[in-house]
């Protein structure tokens, strides 16, 4: 009996001494998120981009609406028989989308009754130079507005509008008073029309008959973000070959979270490869410290945020918990629109760090484009950009761009 006792106790240690075991190693193991964070669970996992699961992402249109004003301030870029950068270059944009594409020609002072035409009649007519000398001083609020009635959004269609942008209503006895209302009355517009809208610079060689000049005019892409994003980054892309770009703004994007991936960290390892978190934290006395390599994608934004200096101005790394971070050698590939950031963290004094990092996008920024914008109180200088600088200002004021910031854990945890 007294054998069968022992190897009674002896059976029943033998399947509690696991158990047990197996108790205290997940009782007793410490989580990744030491500070309990809200950004992320306690075993690292991130929770603050669970509600995004839609990244922005620049998508093909369904349908893009070309609109032409044709309008006497036009003439210089529709100069019969003769070569201008606005021709080559509005011929290029147009053979970007030859399924998919639909040209109208605003005849009327308000844009209520543009005529659909053939590509092919549109650019003959435009070689030969049968447009620019129908209209007087057209009414740029009018034609965005009907422009907008058009288009079919909820079906992926994007609008643009091909103008100089100047606003003169000259005719109109109250002239004086609607230009000073022009900025406010574009943001009433674009307000209610809630979408989003991108605003394209670009040169051309003018010609008029003292001479020819290089004059500035526009392509309004207006639609939803996605679809705007693309069509102008295509218009952007085809101006920068010939050296015609100058910038683009935008306005009315909700870019969600800046997309981006992870290079190889440096004394920290990545936990997995689909979390922002890294663990086994290290720095050592001779300052070789944790690094992570983050390789943002720019695509989404305006050019300009593509320029070193831009880009280093709009970028921002935080530490929730007094940790230092640093961000240097920052590299930027044009290329692939990407911008390449290390970040240096160190001085780690709690078991976890949190930081913030994020864009803070230069959106009423048009330095790129002042030379055409100061200074422009002539609306027959073609030189000059007449009313544009107002039309920006309403861009900025009835619409805005919302983004959202990114975060990553370290931990010295395991």
């Amino acid at each position: 009996m007294m054998i069968r006792r022992n190897h009674i106790i002896l059976t029943i240690t033998s399947i509690v001494g696991p158990v047990l075991l197996f108790f205290c190693l997940v009782c007793c193991s410490e989580p990744v998120n030491t500070e309990n964070n809200p950004n992320f669970d306690e075993d690292g996992y991130a929770v603050y981009n669970q509600q995004d699961s839609v990244l922005f992402t620049p998508t093909e249109p369904a349908k893009v609406k070309f609109y032409f004003e044709v309008s006497g301030s036009m003439s210089g870029f529709f100069c019969s028989n003769a070569p201008t950068g606005f021709k080559e270059d509005v011929n290029d944009v147009l053979n970007k989308y030859p399924a998919i594409s639909e040209i109208y020609v605003m005849k009327d002072l308000k844009g209520e009754r543009p005529d659909l035409i053939k590509e092919d009649d549109f650019v003959k007519s435009m070689n030969s130079g049968a447009f620019g000398d129908t209209l007087g001083s057209t009414l740029v609020p009018y034609m965005i507005e009907n422009i907008m009635a058009r288009l079919d959004v909820d079906n992926g269609e994007v609008a643009v509008f091909i103008s100089d942008m100047i606003y003169d209503p000259a005719e109109d006895k109250t002239a004086k008073v609607l230009a000073t209302q022009y900025g406010s009355n574009i943001a009433k517009i674009l307000h209610q029309y809630g979408k989003s809208v991108c605003l394209v610079c670009a040169t051309s060689s003018y010609i008029r008959k003292t001479g020819t000049v290089r004059a500035p005019y526009y392509y309004l892409i207006m639609g939803n973000g996605p679809q705007v994003a693309k069509v102008c980054n295509d218009i952007s892309g085809v101006l920068e070959k010939r050296d015609r770009f100058v910038d683009n703004i935008v306005a009315g994007f909700d870019y969600g979270r800046p997309t981006y991936t992870f290079g190889a960290p440096q004394r920290c390892s990545r936990m997995n490869k689909k979390e922002p978190t890294f663990i086994e934290y290290e720095e050592e006395e001779d300052g070789d410290t944790c690094t992570i390599k983050l390789n943002i994608n720019l695509e989404n934004y305006r050019k300009i945020i593509t320029d070193e200096e831009y880009f280093k101005t709009a970028f921002y790394a935080q530490s929730t918990y007094g940790t230092s971070v640093k961000y240097s050698n920052i590299e930027m590939d044009k290329k692939n629109m990407t911008a390449i950031v290390k970040l240096k963290v160190y001085g780690m004094v709690l078991d976890s760090e949190v930081l913030e990092w994020g864009l803070k996008l230069p959106n009423t920024d048009y330095t790129l484009m002042s030379e055409f914008l100061e200074g422009a109180t002539d609306p027959n200088d073609p030189t000059k950009s007449y009313s544009v600088k107002d039309f920006c200002e309403g861009m900025f004021g009835g619409l805005t761009n919302e983004i959202k910031p990114n975060y990553i854990l370290i931990s010295k945890k395991n």
